[in-house]
C-alpha cells in the first residue's frame, strides 16, 4: 500500500510499505480521509518527543471496515471515525476521569501507525477503550475526519466549563477557534467575541461568532468594552493558536475572576510566555490547560457535526491526494489554508 514515511523533520517520503492485516481481536480499516492537524505541522517542522521516525503520522481519521476481527458488532462496510487518543482506564488518572492524562496514554499516529496510509490496522486495545464511532450515512467523510479535533475542543471547554450568562472571547479564528465559538453557543455562552490577525480566517468566523475584530486594526480592549462593558465584561477567554503574545492579551481581556484557556501549545524551541502575574493576583483569573480528548467526547463530537449544532464544512479549504501531504502541510504553515484533508 501506499503510506507517508515521516523520517524526520521536514523530510516526509511517499512510498510502498506492507500492508497491514488484521490483528487477531483487531480490524483492518481503508482509510478515507486524514485531516491534517497544527500538531502535525509542528512534528514536521521541530519533531515529536512521542515519535520515533520512521513512522507513519496522521490522526484525525476517518475510514471504512474491510476486516473485523473484534466481536464488537461493527459491520464490514461501516464508516467510522478513529479517536486518537486511547486511555489505558485502570491508571489513577483514568480512575479519577481524567483519561488526557492516562498514565499509559497510548494513541494513533503516535504509538500506533496513523492515517496518511491506505489502509491502518486498529488493535483490539484500541477497540475494547471505545476510540471507534460508526459515521451516519447523511455525514461525508471528510466532515467526519474533524470529530478528533472537535473532541479536542470539548475537552477544553469542558474543563472551563463554560455556560449558561457565559460572555466568551475567542483569540485565534483558526478551525480550532471556529468550532470552540460554536461550542460555546451550544453550552449556553450569552455572547461569544472572536480576535484574529487575518482577515480571511475572521470571515469564515463571522458567520459563528456575534461580534469580531482584527487586533491590528482595532483596539482589543476597546472591542471587548463595547460589547461586553455593561454586561460585566468577557468571564471566558480561549486562546485558540500557539502564540505568547495572545496568552498575555488574555490576562488583560478576561474580567475580575475570568476563566483562560491555553488552548494552543507553543513551539517546544521558544515555550516560554512572559505574563503580568499581577494580572492573575488581583483579578483573581483561573488559568487552565487543555490537553487532547477522551472517547466519550469522540462521541459527542462526532454526534455535533451529524446534528448540525457544529457546522465543520466552512473550515475545510480542500483535500488533497497523499502525494501532496508536504505541500498541505507547508500551506497550512503559512496560514493559506484552516484545514486541508489528505485522501490516501
Amino acid at each position: 500500500m501506499k503510506a507517508a514515511i515521516y523520517r524526520g523533520t521536514e523530510d516526509i517520503v511517499i512510498q510502498d510499505v506492507p500492508m497491514p492485516e488484521a490483528p487477531a481481536g483487531g480490524m483492518l480499516v481503508k482509510v478515507h480521509g486524514c485531516a491534517v492537524c497544527g500538531s502535525d505541522v509542528r512534528t514536521y517542522f521541530f519533531g515529536n518527543s512521542m515519535i520515533t521516525p520512521p513512522w507513519i503520522i496522521g490522526h484525525e481519521t476517518a475510514g471504512e471496515i474491510i476486516e473485523n476481527n473484534s466481536g464488537n458488532g461493527m459491520q464490514v462496510g461501516q464508516r467510522i471515525t478513529v479517536g486518537t487518543a486511547i486511555p489505558c482506564g485502570h491508571c489513577r488518572q483514568c480512575y479519577l476521569g481524567h483519561y488526557t492524562m492516562c498514565e499509559n496514554m497510548t494513541a494513533h499516529g503516535f504509538e500506533f501507525p496513523g492515517g496518511y496510509a491506505e489502509y491502518m490496522a486498529i488493535e483490539p486495545y484500541a477497540i475494547q477503550q471505545g476510540v471507534l464511532n460508526c459515521i451516519p450515512e447523511h455525514v461525508n467523510s471528510d466532515e467526519a475526519c474533524l470529530t478528533e479535533p472537535l473532541a479536542c475542543v470539548l475537552n477544553g471547554q469542558e474543563i472551563l466549563n463554560v455556560g449558561l450568562g457565559d460572555r466568551v472571547l475567542v483569540i485565534g479564528t483558526g478551525a480550532i477557534g471556529c468550532m470552540h465559538i460554536q461550542v460555546a453557543h451550544a453550552r449556553g455562552a450569552a455572547m461569544v467575541l472572536a480576535l484574529e490577525l487575518d482577515d480571511r480566517r475572521l470571515a469564515v468566523a463571522k458567520e459563528f461568532a456575534d461580534h469580531i475584530a482584527n487586533p491590528a486594526k482595532e483596539d482589543p480592549k476597546e472591542f471587548v468594552d463595547r460589547w461586553t462593558k455593561d454586561l460585566g465584561g468577557v468571564n471566558v477567554v480561549i486562546v485558540a493558536c500557539g502564540v505568547a503574545k495572545a496568552q498575555m492579551l488574555a490576562l488583560e481581556l478576561a474580567s475580575p475572576r475570568g476563566r483562560i484557556c491555553n488552548f494552543g501549545g507553543l513551539p517546544k524551541t521558544d515555550p516560554m510566555s512572559t505574563i503580568n502575574a499581577n494580572l492573575i493576583h488581583y483579578k483573581e483569573l483561573s488559568i487552565f490547560g487543555s490537553f487532547s480528548s477522551n472517547p466519550r467526547q469522540n462521541q459527542q463530537a462526532l454526534s455535533l457535526i451529524a446534528s448540525g449544532a457544529v457546522n465543520v464544512k466552512p473550515l475545510i479549504s480542500k483535500s488533497l491526494p497523499l502525494d501532496l501531504l508536504e505541500s498541505a502541510i507547508l500551506e497550512m504553515k503559512r496560514g493559506e489554508s484552516m484545514k486541508i484533508v489528505i485522501h490516501p
